[in-house]
């Protein structure tokens, strides 16, 4: 009997597309259900597989799932090609620069005095500029430090003229030679002149307020000096007004401005001494100075004495900076029995006269000649014989030695004449005023030292 179905759709789904395995037998494309028709030709048979198949959802899209792994291997990729991006570029060096302050500027004094030939009250300091202490003016390139030269009026305290030395010579710090650094002496002619290092010399100018190169024309006039000048310093008698030259050829010679004369070594021993070497231009002066003190000795009794001399005025001179009784010497017993009322070595000083100053009763403890002049004497002494009595400034009377006053002298190095009084100076910044009585007139911070 022929088959009167005209189209099979899916019992499952009723989708018509389907696939024929065998006779009368098709798979259905959409659902993949198997189905037969019966032998009538009306019933369709659904073959159904295990409870497992049939429980199985339907085909899921993983489209999904795919987009995930893509975009973190899109991610992943993008990571790696900024990391080589990063390793592969050239080292970069950052510098970075901490400006730290400065350090303060410290100003030391280096010397210090009055202008005492001005009409003006002023104090020159010559002053050294550097910062910190391993810091040196002679060796620093900080353009702020070096030496300089500060002139204060006193009447007002206030610097006046401060200027930069210029100099050439430059000794190591380190270095042990003795003459490094700057020395001064006031020669008896009012010419201030300072050494540097054993190498300058330079001269201060009270007119212009400045400190002036000495040229080599100064030492022109003598041959001696005609090979140069190795070294220059004052001759160690610090009352002299004379230079001590080592020239390049080796010569040491010992020159003297004023009178214009140049020794050699072997000549300024007798040159200094005795009454027969005199210059034309001599005269007369006064010193006072103690005696029996320089070595101590308990049989010899500290006096004062004002001592007349010859001076050899600009000249080689024999400086007393000490005196002690010459040894009474027995001819019969040939031996010095005790000292005596001579001072030792006083034709070799030039001395022409002494007086003593001390009463019998007057006793002295460390004491020392602080300043004197024509009319004025001061000297320094302990109060009593304790070491750690405090010093007294004492004025004497220039003829009978009698104390005129006393005032305490704590601190006082040096001591200048100033109008009707006198300048004290304790330090390049701290000095007093006082009058003829002692009496403190005015007090003085200088503001040249850190």
């Amino acid at each position: 009997m022929a088959k009167q179905l005209k189209a099979i759709k899916c019992p499952q789904c009723g989708s018509p597309q389907k696939t024929l395995v065998k006779e009368d037998q098709y798979i259905c494309q959409s659902c993949e259900t198997e189905y037969f028709l019966d032998n009538d030709d009306i019933h369709i048979h659904v073959k159904y597989h295990n409870l497992e198949q049939q429980s199985q959802p339907q085909r899921s899209d993983s489209r999904p799932i795919i987009k995930i792994y893509l975009g973190i291997a899109i991610g992943l990729t993008m990571v790696c090609v900024v990391l080589f991006s990063l390793l592969s570029k050239s080292p970069t060096t950052r510098i970075v620069t901490i400006t730290q302050p400065a350090d303060k500027l410290k100003v030391d004094a280096e010397m210090c005095f009055p202008l005492l030939d001005t009409q003006k009250n002023i104090f020159f300091s010559l002053v050294a500029k550097k910062r910190g202490a391993a810091d040196d003016p002679q060796e620093s390139e900080d353009p702020e430090a070096g030496y300089f030269a500060v002139f204060t009026d006193l009447n007002s305290n206030k610097v006046i003229k401060e200027s930069r030395i210029d100099f050439h010579s430059k000794v190591n710090r380190f270095s042990i030679s003795m003459g490094r650094g700057w020395k001064q002496r006031q020669f008896e002619d009012g010419n201030i002149y300072l050494i540097l290092n054993q190498r300058e010399l330079f001269r201060l100018n009270p007119d212009s307020l400045s400190i002036d190169p000495v040229s080599p024309e100064f030492f022109s006039r003598h041959k001696e000096f005609q090979s140069g000048i190795a070294t220059i310093e004052f001759t160690p008698e610090n009352n002299e007004s004379g230079f001590n030259i080592l020239t390049n050829d080796g010569g040491n010679i010992f020159y003297y401005p004023i009178v214009d004369k140049a020794y050699v070594h072997d000549e300024i021993y007798s040159a200094r001494r005795f009454m027969n070497s005199l210059l034309k231009k001599h005269k007369e002066k006064v010193v006072y100075q103690f005696t029996g003190i320089w070595p101590t000795s308990n049989q010899d009794r500290i006096e004062l004495l004002k001592v007349i001399y010859q001076d050899n005025i600009g000249g080689p001179k024999y400086t007393i900076n000490k005196l002690n009784w010459a040894d009474e010497y027995d001819d019969k017993s040939r031996n010095h029995v005790g000292p005596t009322r001579k001072i030792k070595d006083q034709e070799e000083h030039r001395i022409v006269s002494f007086k003593s100053l001390t009463d019998a009763d007057r006793t002295y403890f460390s004491p020392s000649v602080f300043y004197y002049d024509e009319k004025n004497l001061f000297i320094k002494v302990q109060a009593n014989a304790s070491p750690d009595a405090e010093y007294n400034l004492q004025k004497i009377d220039t003829n009978t030695g009698a104390v005129i006053w006393v005032i305490p002298a704590k601190n006082m190095t040096e001591m200048y004449p100033l109008g009707d009084g006198f300048l004290i100076k304790k330090s390049c910044h701290d000095l007093s005023e006082i009058d003829a009585q002692g009496q403190i007139k005015n007090t003085h911070t200088l503001g040249n030292e850190g």
